[in-house]
């Protein structure tokens, strides 16, 4: 407990930092002056402001690739409470939320097909051929079939509760299942999150940012090449050459395209997905893409909760770079993502606070590693959480609160992974040089690394469909080019 009372003392140096960012970030009108001069000087410009011009995945509106609009309105509709406590239940979340943020994202919500109750007899005929090659002798044979001729009756008792829960009128509108499965298999386990739930990809390198190496005596430290047989990916023209942190170049253009598509998802606008070959297809529910953005597990002693915010309400994402965490602006009035300059600019503000070369005079020995905390068993999490919040007060509660209601999380790391398993280590539990730089709570975390490399975490437990998830990784890893 003494550490945990360290670390909350210290806990106000998140704040700090978030008011840093907030100050050295532009008012909105000198920003709107600022975009439009870009606009304008992007047109001639290598690198334009609008870089997607056609739309890379079948399911994205026309809308990304017509020229954003200077505007006031919000495209989210503003929920009745700023911030939802969910215990698991989708069916309770859905009845609050989808009726507001309505479109194409949940029209066929109502039209969804039911989980059934398998039948006892079909479940054993299939089960049967599958394990009988598995049996190792004819009396273990002889004692499989008789164990499951008895199974039937053994289990017609459970069998038609379970009839009785999916047709007692409570789950009419949701699965059986779902509640079962989101409490019970995810949000009541006391493992670290890490590793037992989380899940990674590492992303495509961009080759049109380029280190400046001599290539004659180094491969490109922006590549995935194993050995020196393999060819590189053929570059795009006139690629980026930089001395800077790759980081701030993939990072600025993650979060462009985030920003992107976080904006379809919580308007609605993104089309719900179906499945099959003839029409009409089925389609899939939409249920877990609430829990993408402005989303954070929250450790609690025996199950966890999940917290998701209101978009309308937050337009910041989190910037994480050497354990310390930044509000950072990357969204406009309209929703839209800011210009990459500026992105690229407030990226180099939160490396250079955290490194000491801003204003901010850094120690590494007085910085709180909070992110260690969150890579422990949920107990001790939950525990570590409340003794800071007891301690840091008003301070901590609205420290964590931003930190939890961010869009997502870019963690900006030193590390220069150059083979796909050293990519491995980094992206899924931040090894031991970048394990301080994460939260692992939060629903979406990117990575970007020293030398360019990038990968994607997410948080497993509410989003728990990965046919669902599959084509939101595949946007994240088209759209996520810097030209």
């Amino acid at each position: 407990m003494q550490s945990y009372r360290i670390l909350a003392t210290r806990l106000y140096r998140i704040k700090h930092n978030i008011k840093m960012i907030a100050t050295t970030t532009t008012t909105t009108q000198t920003q709107i002056q600022m975009q439009t001069q870009m606009q304008e000087r992007d047109n001639k410009s290598l690198f334009p402001q609008k870089r997607f011009i056609q739309s890379p995945h079948r399911y994205l509106s026309t809308a990304i690739a017509s020229p954003s609009k200077t505007t006031s309105k919000s495209p989210f509709k503003k929920w009745p409470i700023s911030m939802i406590e969910s215990q698991g239940d989708y069916q309770q979340d859905a009845a609050i939320l989808e009726p507001i943020i309505s479109g194409p994202l949940y029209s066929a919500q109502s039209k969804l097909p039911t989980l059934p109750i398998p039948n006892l007899k079909d479940t054993i005929d299939t089960f049967l051929p599958t394990a009988l090659p598995l049996i190792e002798s004819q009396h273990e044979g002889r004692q499989f079939i008789e164990a499951c001729k008895a199974f039937p009756q053994q289990a017609q008792a459970l069998h038609q509760k379970l009839i009785h829960r999916k047709e007692g009128g409570l789950w009419n509108d949701s699965s059986w299942l779902q509640l079962w499965w989101n409490t019970d298999g995810y949000l009541k386990i006391r493992d670290p999150v890490t590793v037992n739930v989380s899940y990674f990809f590492h992303f495509a390198d961009d080759p049109t940012i380029v280190a400046h190496h001599d290539p004659e005596s180094e491969a490109p430290s922006g590549s995935d090449f194993e050995s020196p047989s393999e060819s590189p990916p053929t570059p795009t023209p006139t690629p980026i050459t930089t001395q800077a942190h790759m980081g701030i170049k993939r990072g600025a253009a993650m979060l462009h395209a985030s920003a992107e598509f976080r904006k379809l998802i919580c308007s609605g606008s993104f089309h719900h997905q179906r499945i099959g070959r003839k029409e009409p297809k089925t389609p899939l529910c939409s249920a877990a893409f609430k829990y993408m953005f402005n989303a954070c597990r929250i450790p609690r002693r025996e199950m966890d909760s999940y917290r998701i915010y209101d978009p309308s309400l937050h337009s910041h994402c989190i910037v994480a770079r050497k354990g310390r965490y930044f509000a950072v602006d990357f969204v406009d009035l309209n929703g839209d993502p800011v210009s990459l300059d500026l992105l690229e600019e407030r990226l180099q503000q939160c490396i250079d606070l955290a490194d000491g070369n801003g204003n901010g005079n850094s120690s590494d020995g007085e910085i709180p590693m909070l992110g260690w905390l969150t890579s422990s068993d949920r107990d001790s999490w939950a525990d570590a959480r409340e003794e800071i919040l007891r301690v840091g007060g008003t301070d901590a509660k609205q420290a964590l609160e931003k930190l939890e209601s961010g869009a997502l999380m870019l963690c900006l790391d030193d590390d220069e992974p150059f083979s796909k398993k050293q990519c491995a280590d980094v992206f899924w539990t931040g090894n031991h040089s970048s394990g301080h730089n994460r939260w692992f709570d939060k629903s979406i975390q990117l990575f970007c690394t020293k030398n360019g490399k990038a990968g994607l975490q997410g948080e497993h437990s509410m989003v728990s469909v990965l046919c669902l998830y599959c084509d939101c990784i595949f946007v994240f890893i088209v759209m996520c080019r810097y030209v």
